[in-house]
Parts: structure tokens; sequence; C-alpha cells
């Protein structure tokens, strides 16, 4: 529970911050549910105005933040399942989405690491536009 609920602190303050954000949009959970923010997960619009999401992940970095990390591949593009003709179609939208997701840590031990994550995303945005 102590874990969960630092998790859950860090998640809600990254939601806080990106409530007026035009460039990442947390995740939706939905009405009634808790979420446990095992990671932070934000689809990055970043792309519709010329930002790669190097760009972006790097200065957050340089900023101080810790890595955002990407969203997996998806299953029917993996190689152990393609290689093999396992999967079929296409997946447009969950190919879109694996492009644009950024998964933001969520394992801060206290108070001050998470206003370290938040300052610096703060300043990420900024740099990229945002009045945050």
């Amino acid at each position: 529970k102590e874990y969960v609920s630092l998790r859950i602190a860090m998640g809600e303050a990254y939601r806080s911050l990106l409530k007026k954000s035009a460039l990442l949009v947390p995740q939706l959970t939905p009405e009634g549910a808790t979420h446990s923010y095992y990671t932070f997960a934000a689809r990055f619009e970043g792309l519709e105005k010329g930002i790669a999401w190097q760009d972006f992940r790097r200065k957050h970095v340089e900023n101080g933040g810790d890595g955002i990390y990407a969203a997996c591949m998806n299953l029917h593009q993996e190689p152990a399942f393609v290689d093999y003709g396992i999967g079929r179609g296409e997946a447009p939208i969950a190919e879109r989405l694996q492009k644009r997701v950024m998964l933001f840590t969520t394992n801060q031990k206290d108070q001050s690491e998470r206003d370290q994550q938040i300052a610096a995303l703060q300043k990420t945005l900024r740099y990229f536009g945002e009045g945050v």
C-alpha cells in the first residue's frame, strides 16, 4: 500500500500539471476507478506542432526529469509473431497511438523527488511553448 500510494501521489501530480496541456493528454481513468500509476501514460500531441518525440524526451532529461519510456511494440508487429505468420490484419489506431505514448516514472520516494519531476516537466512544456 505504501508504494502504491507514492505512485498515486506522483501520478496525480502529473495529472494536475497537465490539466490544460495541449502537448500531453493523460490516459483516461474511468469514473469510479482508482489508477495505481505503475507508470503515468500520456499521449504526445507534439508531432502536429513539429516537435519530435525524441526531442521532447531529450529536453525533459536535460531539465532533470527521469527518462520517458515508449509504449511496447504492438503485438502484431513483434518479430517473433511476424516471422512465424502469427497475427493478421492491420491495427491503424494502435499503430498511431504506439508512436505517441509517453510513459513517465512514478517511483519517486518522497515529495522532494516528485517536485523535481514536476519541475522538469514544467520546464520542458514551457520550452516547447506551453504556459503551464
